[in-house]
């Protein structure tokens, strides 16, 4: 079928970066505001639903998706003050709802549900922290997907909102004191823009403030600004005895900060800040696990790539007077947490699955490994002064177990006890399976994927197959459920392939820096692909920086200020490597018009590259999915999720020529 692509205008914009010439003829789609750019959004649109509509298993996709979605969801239960809390979805709910219960054996009634927020399911519920009684609890609240929030509040015992409101929050923590009176959080100055989400201004300026509870926004105590460096971006935690403030400060999506500390007097605000610097380089990470006292336990990278837990005596916190607790392994630490007051509950990757341990705190001592098939550990709640944890497992072919542990009988060794077992109707495990393989990559360096498919499948190389992969951020990619690939599987046929990256009959798919990883794959390889789905993807690397937020990734990228860091970027950014001919795979992109994390232009101006120079003449498909009311992911509604799946599932299909079958 061919497709007449719309012809937006092409500008005379050059602009000379290191010394080259570089053409941007779409630069007024940076304007997300921009009549032209409306009107594009529209012209795209208008071509790529129709053309999704009519994809052959678009339908029964759709429909058989809601079906087997259509199962209850928990989290694990945790404990604030004396009541316990899980967030619970009955199925297709929109948004998780939040239940207070007086046990976790308790039904509990619902404490605050974000379905009532908004008729479309796209006002959503992030970050929640309650004070150390339990009393209040705080919580984040995002319109459209945005990264922009507002913090709430609410009393616990009656349900009742506060008048507090705070604005302008974005990658905020939040850290109560422990005299219940207020609370640490970030906010940048007041943005301009009245639709908060579609704005691509570069977030810089962040600071930390003390809102105390009962009185205006306007009123809160400046704690820390950094004005000589606009990018660096100060977050916070109040110690586990409460007087102790810890405050990280980053400069990027590096996993490196400084940790400077601060006495907290009476567990509440000081009269001024004068903070202790434990570290003042940009040469390590510090996840705070606990403390005794004045000896606190942190989980670093310095001088460990992997990971290690030390400690580090405050009364005498020079570094060469720290300690290791559990020293550095082969594989990678990814958390810790301590329980009981004496133990660590420690979670390592080991070849892509996670593998849980509980050590003693002050020696590092292992007691005992839990014993779990290969997986995924995607949820934990247990704190210092809880003899009890819980834990969530999921694998390919798991939808997750919720595990409970009493850690409060006498003896070193514990035994892990089902809590909660997910059940979906027509779905059993037996009939899948899921294998490990090792392959070496350009480099040489071991990576490795998991292959899932049906049990008695045989792989003989004709097989629909689905790899994703996304490659950044320190992220590795783990084991977990999707009644999405589920379903590609069991009804198309399909072979669905993780690769596990650090940093013909096939498709790829990849989100965010998922999304460079694919567009950046298409344009270096397109005979390898039937199908390309690129979501939310960073696709000008020349001009990341200039966004919302996109100054934190130079750390990831580089700088593409500087000659040399942009003479990597220039090797591969998707935007700029589109190639003048030849046949290019089947794409489909997508994007939300208030995405402020990857602003839309990335994928605007991607794709009107990509349909001027090769759309006339290419026999597949170049389209681009522009969603409403919708951003980077987070609190996306479970509707909207639902039909984009089924939109793209029915686009692969389409393009690998796999049928439906019963």
């Amino acid at each position: 079928m061919k497709i007449e692509y719309p012809t937006p205008r092409r500008c005379d914009c050059t602009e000379n970066i290191h010394g080259h010439e570089v053409p941007d003829p779409y630069r007024w789609m940076e304007d997300p505001d921009g009549e032209e750019t409306k009107q594009f959004v529209e012209e795209q649109n208008s071509i790529t639903m129709p053309y999704l509509e009519k994809c052959c298993v678009r339908k029964v996709f759709h429909e058989t998706l809601v079906d087997l979605f259509n199962f209850p969801k928990q989290g694990c239960p945790f404990k604030r003050g004396d009541k316990f809390y899980y967030d619970y979805n009955s199925g297709l709910q929109n948004q998780y709802v939040l239940y207070q219960q007086d046990s976790p054996e308790d039904a509990g009634e619902v404490l605050l549900d974000p379905n009532t927020f908004s008729e479309d399911g796209t006002v959503s519920v992030g970050s929640k922290s309650f004070s150390k009684d339990g009393q209040i609890l705080a919580y984040t609240v995002s319109v459209s997907g945005s990264d922009w929030k507002t913090i709430k509040f609410m009393r616990t015992d009656t349900k009742v909102e506060l008048e507090d409101v705070l604005h302008d929050v974005k990658f905020s923590c939040i850290s109560w004191t422990h005299d219940h009176k207020g609370l640490f959080y970030n906010r940048y100055p007041k943005a301009s823009t009245k639709d908060l989400g579609t704005e691509t201004n570069s977030n810089v300026h962040q600071k930390l403030y003390y809102h105390k509870l009962g009185t205006s926004q306007e009123e809160d105590i400046l704690c820390l600004e950094l004005p000589d460096q606009p990018h660096w971006m100060p977050g916070c935690e109040v110690s586990d005895c409460g007087t102790l403030l810890l405050v990280y400060i980053s400069k990027g999506c590096e996993p490196v900060h400084k940790l400077w500390v601060h006495d907290l007097p009476d567990m509440g605000l000081p009269q001024q800040f004068n903070f202790t610097k434990i570290a003042d380089h940009f040469d390590g990470e510090y996840k705070f696990i606990t403390n005794k006292g004045r000896l606190l336990y942190f989980m670093t990278n310095l001088g460990a790539d992997r990971y290690k837990l030390i400690s580090i005596n405050l009364d005498c916190p020079s570094q060469d007077k720290w300690e290791d607790i559990i020293p550095e392994k082969k594989s990678v630490l990814e958390w810790a947490a301590c329980a009981r007051g004496d133990l660590l509950v420690t979670c390592y990757m080991e070849d892509c699955v996670n593998k849980l341990y509980i050590n003693k705190l002050e020696s590092g001592l292992l007691l005992q490994e839990v014993q779990l098939p290969p997986g995924s550990v995607v949820g934990y709640s247990g704190r210092v002064q809880d003899t009890f944890i819980y834990f969530k497992f999921m694998s390919f072919i798991n939808p997750g177990v919720i595990y409970y542990m009493d850690l409060a009988k006498e003896g070193d060794t514990f035994t892990a006890e089902v809590f909660k077992e997910t059940e979906i109707k027509g779905f059993d495990s037996a009939d899948y399976v899921t294998q490990q393989i090792f392959f070496a990559s350009k480099d040489g360096t071991k990576v490795p994927m998991f292959v899932t498919h049906n049990k008695d499948l045989v792989l003989e190389g004709n097989n629909p197959t689905l790899m994703y992969g996304y490659g950044g951020f320190n992220i590795s990619l783990s084991p977990s459920y999707s009644c999405s690939r589920m379903i590609f599987i069991k009804y198309l046929g399909g072979v669905f392939v993780e690769v596990n990256m650090r940093g013909g009959g096939l498709a790829i798919e990849g989100g965010s820096n998922g999304g460079l990883l694919v567009a950046a794959c298409a344009n270096q390889r397109p005979d390898l692909f039937g199908a390309v789905i690129c979501h939310v993807g960073v696709l000008d690397m020349y001009r990341f920086q200039k966004f919302t937020i996109g100054h934190a990734w130079m750390t990831e990228f580089g700088d593409p200020d500087k000659a040399e860091e942009w003479g990597w970027l220039r090797q591969y950014s998707p935007l700029h490597n589109i190639p003048e001919e030849g046949v290019y795979p089947a794409t489909l992109l997508l994007t939300g018009d208030h995405d402020d994390r990857v602003v839309p232009l990335h994928s605007l101006k991607f794709i009107a590259t990509l349909q001027h120079r090769l759309g006339g003449r290419n026999p597949h498909p170049l389209l681009i999915r522009v969603d409403t009311k919708s951003g980077h992911g987070a609190g996306k509604p479970t509707a909207k999720r639902l039909l984009e799946t089924a939109d793209c599932y029915a686009f692969i299909a389409d393009q690998l020529g796999a049928s439906w079958r019963q």
